[in-house]
């Protein structure tokens, strides 16, 4: 569970530098990168075997601080055809942390680079990653 904590809060460190550009569903907001205006992402979890609220004290300090909450879904029951169904239906969550399926999600053309966002926005990013930054891109 810890790790899954984690994961999330590295994904909304992410998330926090793009509040402006949100182009998924979730909640449309006029804010700007550097405001707190409350906004709602979807994020789905194949990592997830519980309900997991947005309402722990570390969500909570992240909504005072951001503005920003997520809506956590998950696959019921262990279910593995959530990530195909995704791709089938292209109704995609703002978020989706897709464990081993993440290949299938790049083939179906559903992942968004966030590299000109990165560069223009994530200073804290290029910061704490350094010249490894690079690992983290797909490289083509």
């Amino acid at each position: 569970m810890k790790r899954s904590l984690t994961a999330v809060c590295l994904l909304l460190a992410a998330v926090v530098f793009v509040t402006g550009c949100n182009r998924g569903g979730g909640q449309k907001t006029s804010s700007s990168v550097g405001t707190t205006d409350p906004v709602t992402f979807t994020f789905f979890t194949a990592d997830a075997n519980e309900d997991m609220p947005f309402t722990d004290p570390v969500a909570r300090e992240i909504t005072k601080r951001t503005g920003v909450t997520l809506l956590v879904d998950r696959p019921v029951a262990g279910d593995t055809q959530a990530i195909p169904l995704m791709m089938a239906s292209g109704d995609y969550s703002d978020l989706v942390f897709a464990k081993g399926e993440l290949t299938k999600l790049v083939d179906a053309g559903a992942i968004i680079p966030l590299d000109e966002l990165i560069e223009k926005y994530g200073q804290n990013m290029k910061d704490l990653y350094g010249d490894q930054i690079v690992r983290l891109k797909k490289q083509h």
